[in-house]
C-alpha cells in the first residue's frame, strides 16, 4: 500500500518493509526537519530508497497493511493492530496527536482480534473477526460513523464540519435501525468518507457526501452508516479522494462520485447525476461500468482521482487522472 510520500510492502513470509520520505510534508523544528515516523524505521534516515524491513515488527508475522496520507496500520496474523507515522487528527489511535516513529500496538484494540484494516487520509478503520467495526481519527464529515451526541457534537466536544472533529482512540461503530445486528466483512477509507461491506453483501457509506461519493442519491454528509441502494450483493469496495468503486458477487463493477478525471470509467445515466458544489456533474448513485462487463473482477483500488481493477485472469485495468503516469499506460497524458 502507499501513502503520500511512502510505500509499505508485506512479504510472503509476513515481513513488513517500507521506503520513501520520512520527513514529507512536516514542519521544521529549530530550523531542521523532524522525522515523522512515516516509515516506522525510528526516524533515523530522512529518505529510504529501497524497501527496508521494519525491525520492531520482525517476527510478528504481519498479515496486512493500510496507509493513509501520513500514517500506517499494520495487522498481524494473530489479530493485533499496530500504527506508526503522523498522529494528526488522532489517526494512530493512541489517545493523542503526536507522531510515532516506530510501530506501537494500539492499546484500545488490545482485546480485539482484528480481521482487516483500512485507512483514509487521516482516519482509520479496523474490522474485527466477530464482524465489528472500530474507527478513530478525523471525523469532520462523520467518516467515523459515530453519529452526533445529544448536544450535536463529537466525542471530544467539537462539532461536525468544524475541521477539528476527531476521535483519538478506537470506538466501535453501532449499526442501528434495519442495520442492527449486521456483521462487517470489510471496510475502506477515502479522503473524508468511508465504506463498509456487511456479510451478506450490503454496502454501507458514511462521511462526506460531496460529489455523490457515498452513492446515496444526494450530496449530504452522513454521520452514521447508511445503506447504498445498489440492488446486488457487494463483494468488495474501495474509496478514493471523492469517488468510490464496488464489485458485486455477480462480477459487475459499479462507480459513483466525482468523475471529472474519468475515474468512474462510465458516463452515468441522467437520473444518477447532479450538479456539485463546484459546478460540475457528478454521479450520486452507483453506475455500472459497462466497459468492464466482460471481465470478472478480483480486486479494486482507488487513488485520489484514478481507479484500478484487477481481473481474475490477472489483467489490470486503469482509468482516471494520468498527469504523472499513475495509470501505467506507458504514454503521456492527453
Amino acid at each position: 500500500d502507499g501513502g503520500g510520500f511512502f510505500s509499505c510492502f508485506v512479504s510472503p513470509e509476513g515481513e513488513l518493509l517500507t521506503c520513501g520520505d520520512d520527513h514529507a510534508g512536516l514542519l521544521e523544528v529549530d530550523g531542521a526537519e523532524r522525522p515523522s515516523g512515516l516509515l516506522g524505521q525510528g526516524g533515523g534516515e530522512p529518505q529510504v530508497w529501497v524497501p527496508t524491513p521494519v525491525k520492531p515488527l520482525q517476527g510478528a508475522c504481519v498479515h496486512a497493511v493500510a496507509c493513509g496520507e501520513q500514517h500506517t496500520l499494520a495487522l498481524t496474523a494473530a489479530g493485533a493492530v499496530y500504527s506508526f507515522g503522523g498522529g494528526r487528527r488522532g489517526a494512530l489511535g493512541h489517545g493523542g496527536t503526536s507522531d510515532v516513529l516506530s510501530p506501537r500496538r494500539i492499546d484500545g484494540l488490545a482485546s480485539v482480534r482484528a480481521a482487516s484494516v483500512a485507512a483514509g487520509a487521516y482516519h482509520s478503520l479496523v474490522v474485527s473477526r466477530d464482524g465489528g467495526l472500530f474507527t478513530f481519527g478525523a471525523d469532520e464529515h462523520g467518516q467515523l460513523g459515530r453519529g452526533e451526541d445529544a448536544g450535536g457534537g463529537r466525542p471530544d466536544g467539537s462539532s461536525a464540519g468544524s475541521g477539528a472533529a476527531r476521535r483519538l482512540t478506537p470506538a466501535r461503530v453501532a449499526l442501528a435501525g434495519g442495520l442492527a445486528g449486521g456483521k462487517v466483512a470489510s471496510a475502506a477509507g477515502g479522503r473524508s468518507h468511508s465504506l463498509a461491506v456487511l456479510r451478506g453483501g450490503r454496502l454501507l457509506a458514511f462521511g462526506c457526501g460531496e460529489a455523490g461519493r457515498l452513492g446515496l442519491g444526494d450530496q449530504r454528509d452522513r454521520t452514521t452508516p447508511s445503506s447504498v441502494p445498489l440492488g446486488e450483493a457487494v463483494a468488495m469496495a474501495a474509496a478514493g479522494g471523492a469517488h468510490s468503486l464496488a464489485t458485486t458477487a455477480g462480477g459487475r463493477v459499479y462507480a459513483f462520485g466525482d468523475g471529472r478525471q474519468g475515474q468512474l470509467g462510465v458516463e452515468p445515466p441522467g437520473h444518477a447525476t447532479a450538479m456539485s458544489a463546484t459546478g460540475h456533474r457528478c454521479c450520486v448513485l452507483p453506475a455500472w461500468v459497462e466497459a468492464l462487463a466482460a471481465i470478472s473482477p478480483r480486486a479494486v483500488a482507488c487513488g485520489g482521482d484514478f481507479s484500478l481493477v484487477v481481473a481474475h485472469d490477472g489483467s489490470l485495468y486503469s482509468f482516471g487522472a494520468n498527469s504523472f503516469g499513475q495509470l501505467g499506460l506507458g504514454c503521456a497524458p492527453d
